[in-house]
């Protein structure tokens, strides 16, 4: 009606809210109710206004709605909704760029036998949409708005967030598998499809809302590749602290319960050369695919390599991506000591290619369960970093096969514009997995050649790259795990680093 509305969400606090109409048509097998939502008021109150939508919607879903029917498609995280030509019989097209906006649901008529579901989607603009469809595709509808990077409301209609009653300590509560700065992750298991077991990433309070957007959003842009954690959906889940609700937003992942490298490693020991880049292949080649998505992960250390079931690694924890056309997001953000590069920490990125120097501290860590820049302090490997220096004679690396030492030198570089791409790192690799004592120049001759090679590719097109190799594995690191630090360091030349 466009009048002021007023309404009390989650005990949180009220806010006057206006909706103004801004079209009706009529979907197959449901209607769409189109709103424009804006606030009085300068704090983001996404969450709020969902809910507010949600009953207003709710008021026109009832009304008659006449119009021609629309087509709705998923496709490349943009929900379309009708064809844009009138020669189709559609007067208009919705397109909403689903990462970062809310959805929730209601039955409307549940006494009735033909009940119907309102979906309600909100974007950060603060337009919102709301389509009506059969009860029995919108579950199924949701899964697909959460697998695209939109935080659908209550959690629990998709989740079981207790699986496995007998995990819990006291035969209640959450499986918490793990706790940091940012929240915690827990168990679940989904309630459809497969009903797989998956790990929920749980952020502190909703004041973290845009945070959780952003990882969602390159989740969703790197999957596709067996390497690379799989991500099922993003969810708002409301948690009651004392007599206030908030909305926690959740990122569904694929659950691996081997544990993480970094783990592996410090119980078990670093490995041989031959199994260290075995395994690590798969770092390699996940690193390509999402540097040819566009994607700078900025965090590549053990902690966030997985183990498989059957040894193989996985990419996660998605939290500090960027966009490498985001020149100024690549200068700034979280980083971890000591696999962040130089370029970095001196907050002068202009590539991804700070992933390859975090996965060639990582390598050196699985071959000697240290790493190259450890020190008593935060300050003191920060220092080692900026000036590089490896010890390449270390009693740790003498097994190590010349190919394989040639890998690290061509990974840990002070400069970027002398590091191995990611393709480049695997051409080395499968030099280094062929080659033998006998052969040792040879490698060493084929690790030149693939350097240089690398350095070309760099500035190719993504077309004219070839993927066809074998690959590696991540290096090394001190018994006591790195925990993401945001240093605010200035940009200065590395003989004036402290």
């Amino acid at each position: 009606s466009g009048k002021p509305l007023s309404a009390l969400v989650g005990g949180l606090f009220s806010r006057k809210t206006r909706v103004s109409p801004v079209a009706f048509c009529q979907l197959e097998e449901g209607s769409l109710v189109g709103m424009h939502v804006t606030s009085k008021g300068g704090h983001d109150l996404n969450l709020a206004i969902s809910r507010m939508m949600s009953s207003l919607a709710k008021h026109l879903s009832t009304k008659s709605v006449k119009g021609p029917t629309l087509h709705v498609s998923i496709h490349a995280c943009r929900l379309q909704v009708g064809s844009g030509s009138e020669s189709e019989g559609s007067p208009l097209r919705i397109d909403i760029e689903l990462p970062g906006t809310i959805a929730t649901s209601m039955t409307l008529d549940p006494s009735t036998s033909q009940a119907r579901t309102l979906l309600v989607i909100l974007e950060a603009s603060g337009r919102g949409w709301g389509l009506t469809c059969s009860h029995s595709s919108a579950i199924e509808f949701m899964l697909r708005l959460s697998s695209q990077a939109c935080f659908v409301h209550d959690l629990q209609k998709y989740i079981d967030i207790q699986p496995d009653f007998f995990y819990c300590e006291g035969g209640a509560g959450r499986k918490v598998l793990g706790s940091g700065s940012y929240g915690e992750v827990s168990l679940g298991r989904m309630r459809s499809g497969s009903q797989a077991l998956v790990a929920m990433k749980t952020a502190k309070l909703d004041a973290q809302l845009e945070r959780s957007r952003q990882e969602a959003y390159f989740l969703q842009q790197s999957q596709g590749h067996p390497s690379v954690i799989q991500f099922y959906g993003s969810f708002l889940w409301p948690e009651k602290q004392g007599d206030k609700t908030y909305w926690q937003p959740v990122i569904a992942l694929a659950y691996h319960s081997y544990g993480d490298l970094f783990d592996h490693i410090y119980r078990l020991g670093p490995l041989d050369w031959q199994s260290a880049l075995t395994k690590t292949k798969h770092l390699f080649k996940a690193l390509l695919h999402i540097h040819d998505r566009g994607v700078f992960h900025r965090d590549v250390k053990p902690e966030n390599l997985l183990l498989t079931n059957n040894g193989t690694l996985v990419l996660t924890d998605f939290g500090s991506a960027v966009s490498t056309h985001d020149k100024e997001g690549m200068a700034a953000g979280p980083f971890t000591v000591p696999y962040a590069s130089p370029e970095m920490l001196h907050r002068t990125c202009t590539d991804a290619s700070g992933d390859l120097f975090g996965a060639g501290v990582s390598l050196f860590f699985v071959l000697s369960r240290t790493t190259p820049f450890w020190a008593k302090s935060q300050q003191e490997m920060v220092r080692k970093v900026l000036e590089c220096k490896v010890l390449w004679s270390t009693e740790k690396l003498d097994k190590v096969s010349p190919a394989c030492k040639g890998l690290l030198k061509g990974l840990i570089t002070a400069d970027a514009k002398d590091r191995l791409s990611a393709q480049g790192a695997l051409l080395v690799l499968s030099g280094a997995l062929q080659s033998c004592p006998a052969a040792a120049a040879t490698a060493a001759a084929t690790a030149t050649a693939a350097a240089a090679a690398s350095k070309e590719l760099k500035g190719a097109p993504s077309s004219k790259k070839t993927r066809d190799f074998e690959a590696l594995l991540p290096g090394e690191r001190c018994p006591e795990r790195s925990k993401p630090l945001s240093l605010q360091l200035r940009a200065m030349p590395l003989s004036e680093a402290v």
